[in-house]
C-alpha cells in the first residue's frame, strides 16, 4: 500500500511509501478534539490464502490474528517456481490483507496555530501518525 499526495493546481499526483512521521501529536476530547467519526473497510480483508504458483506448487496459509472468521483469497502467479519464495510473498499479502482498515475523520481545535505553547508538540501535517 501506498499513500498519495495530490497537487490538483498543478495536476500531479505524489506516491510515497509513508508520508508524515510519528511525533506524538494527539487528540483528546478534553483538549482538542470536537467529533470523530470512525469508518471500517473489510472490502479487501482476509484471513486465509491459498497461493498458486507455476507446476501446482501450493501454500496455504492462515492469519487469524484480528478475527477467527476465515475470509479466504485464491491467488495464482505462475512465476513462481520455488515454493519459498511463493510462501514467502504470500505470507507478505495475507500480513497485509488481514489488517482491517479504519478511517478517521475529526474535527478539532488547532491549538499549534494559535498558540506558542502548543506549536511544538500538537502541529501536524499530512500523513503523520495521530493518537486519539
Amino acid at each position: 500500500r501506498v499513500e498519495l499526495e495530490f497537487d490538483t493546481v498543478n495536476k500531479i499526483v505524489k506516491v510515497y511509501d509513508k508520508i508524515g512521521t510519528k511525533k506524538g501529536t494527539y487528540f483528546i476530547d478534553s483538549l482538542n478534539l470536537k467529533e470523530l467519526e470512525v469508518e471500517t473497510n473489510s472490502y479487501d480483508y482476509f484471513t486465509k490464502i491459498i497461493a498458486l504458483g507455476k507446476d501446482d506448487i501450493r501454500v496455504e496459509l492462515v492469519n487469524d490474528q484480528y478475527s477467527n472468521k476465515i475470509e479466504t483469497l485464491i491467488w495464482k502467479d505462475e512465476k513462481y517456481t520455488d515454493i519459498n519464495y511463493l510462501t514467502e510473498d504470500a505470507r507478505l499479502k495475507l500480513n497485509e490483507l488481514s489488517k482491517p482498515y479504519k478511517s478517521y475523520r475529526a474535527k478539532i481545535i488547532d491549538l499549534a496555530s494559535i498558540s506558542e505553547k502548543y506549536k511544538n508538540i500538537l502541529d501536524y501535517k499530512l500523513g503523520d501518525t495521530i493518537v486519539l
